[in-house]
């Protein structure tokens, strides 16, 4: 398969994308949209003067300063739920070196200070906010308070909070959970929630939703609701060190009047990280929370915000429960396997002349007249662990990891089995049938040509994934579900065009694969209230 015209389209559609969403959507962000351009432009003038070249030039920035920049900011987050510092200081370091704006330059510097006051240098930690502060006003309001929140004074913090209430820079989101955060710190649980329901709308931007999630956190530990401390945990911050959940799990504990988390609490006041000791030591020094301090309205909100994180956690993970998809990794672990096998055979073999089709023909490969006039019936299944070439199999595992997990947490195992080998042997039998029967007799292209790939069972899962979605997007309007369908309707358009322009392609396999997942996924996900 030739790579120049499909990595040309996805880092074009990609850039599109990127561009349409940083400088059309709000909050605008114009680094990125700057980016996207130089992509764009990079690779149109490529295409005009060597077009055979022009995929790998426009995929390579794509990946050097969109991808790459994407994965490390998520690998950071995972670094700091992990509490790697370091690893998270250099991860920094390399983002600002790829996209050297302003938001990653003051990250570095945040950074630098979070990682001083984990190792107990406080000095250092100040050094590192009087820099951080030099970005602007926000990143200025923000650093005055965590400069505060190095010790261990309630009313310090309180008067901290205080001085920014009225000022321009609470209304963003960073310094609006900031101020959530420390007075919920020091057992000012009215203040917290009615700052938090304040500046609720700040946390609605897709990028403000690691904001939301914390916030819910905080509150949620610090009003005692154990239960959703621990789905929290559980699903979107699963990837947190032990340490971290132990601590969050304290915090609610001691808040529900739980003598453990007292004692969890006190045995985190002599943690050797920094951070975990001062959130300790200074909720142990402040009021405890008293139930009758919550209001109905104070009810109703962490009520309704547990209930948006569980409807959120089932349109982004597939399910409230954050399972390992063993039956997704073995599907890639076999498919993987029987590829190695192939290419080690045809490896094995072309010093004799045999092709790469042939040892994929031996293998079961699809071919229409095998199947009906030699009675082959298995290789309608064997094509769905074959693939023509390394890029072919990639392309379907990053297919499978993509979409693979969502429908299997959705559907559960056993239906997402049915739903990947439904849709690819909906495939697989339809091209038989229209190549044996809907084709000239004497079409002997259309009735000897081997077809290989997972390509239909993975649209299945699209069109599964699609299915579910739906239901909760235009079935239960749930935001969650309308931005996510929203995601995948754009990788659906962008396929149909791959099909469409890249001759290998069997867009019919494809579309039916497509169309049986649809169908299997909203049936086997009607009235399903496990998940």
């Amino acid at each position: 398969m030739d790579l120049n015209l499909p990595l040309l389209l996805l880092a074009g559609f990609s850039s599109l994308g990127l561009a349409f969403r940083s400088g059309i959507l709000k909050p605008r962000s114009w680094d990125w949209f700057a980016v996207a351009c130089v992509v764009l432009v990079a690779g149109g003038v490529t295409a005009l003067v060597a077009f055979d070249v022009a995929g790998l030039v426009a995929f390579a920035l794509w990946a050097l300063f969109v991808l790459c920049p994407i994965l490390l900011s998520r690998l950071q987050a995972r670094l700091l739920m992990t509490q790697r510092y370091d690893a998270v200081y250099a991860a920094g370091w390399v983002l600002a070196l790829l996209h050297p704006s302003k938001p990653f330059r003051a990250n570095v510097a945040r950074v630098r200070a979070l990682r001083a006051a984990a190792a107990g240098d406080r000095t250092a930690a100040e050094r590192a906010l009087d820099a951080y502060a030099a970005f602007g006003a926000a990143a200025a309001a923000e650093a005055r308070l965590e400069r505060v929140r190095l010790g261990v004074d309630p009313d310090e913090v309180r008067t901290a909070v205080l001085a920014l209430e009225d000022a321009r820079t609470a209304r963003g989101p960073v310094v609006a959970f900031g101020m959530v955060r420390a007075l919920a710190e020091i057992g000012d649980l009215p203040g917290a929630i009615g700052r938090y329901r304040l500046s609720e709308p700040l946390f609605e931007p897709e990028p403000a939703e690691a904001l939301r999630t914390s916030g819910c956190l905080v509150l949620f530990a610090a009003t005692g609701r154990v239960a959703d401390v621990d789905v929290v945990l559980g699903a979107r911050l699963r990837p947190a060190s032990s340490a971290l959940k132990d601590f969050w799990r304290a915090c609610a504990l001691y808040a529900a009047g739980d003598p453990d988390g007292e004692r969890a609490l006190r045995g985190f006041a002599g943690s050797t990280d920094g951070l975990l000791r001062r959130g300790a030591i200074i909720r142990l020094a402040s009021p405890r929370f008293s139930p009758e301090q919550l209001t109905p309205a104070d009810i109703t909100l962490l009520d309704r915000l547990a209930l948006r994180i569980t409807q959120e956690d089932r349109f982004r993970f597939g399910s409230r429960r954050r399972t390992v998809p063993w039956v997704c990794h073995g599907l890639a672990l076999v498919t993987a396997l029987v590829f190695v096998l192939g290419e080690v055979v045809y490896f094995a073999e072309r010093s004799r002349g045999i092709s790469r089709e042939r040892v994929l023909e031996q293998m079961g490969a699809l071919s229409a007249t095998a199947v009906i006039e030699g009675g082959e019936y298995w290789r309608l299944v064997a094509p769905l662990f074959l693939h023509y070439g390394a890029a072919h199999a990639i392309f379907n595992l990053l297919g499978l990891y993509f979409l693979g997990p969502f429908v299997e947490r959705a559907l559960g195992r056993e239906r997402f089995l049915l739903t990947y080998f439904g849709s690819g042997l909906a495939g697989t039998v339809l091209y038989v049938l229209r190549a044996q029967y809907l084709t000239a007799p004497d079409d002997f292209i259309a009735r000897h040509t081997i077809l290989v790939g997972a390509s239909g069972a993975i649209m299945g899962l699209l069109g599964a994934t699609i299915a579910v979605l739906a239901r909760g997007a235009l079935g239960r309007k749930i935001p969650a579900a309308r931005r996510r369908l929203a995601i995948v309707g754009m990788i659906l358009v962008l396929q149909m065009v791959f099909d469409q322009l890249i001759a290998q392609i069997s867009s019919f396999a494809h579309t039916v694969g497509a169309l049986a997942g649809l169908a299997l996924g909203f049936l086997l996900s009607t009235g399903d209230k496990r998940r």
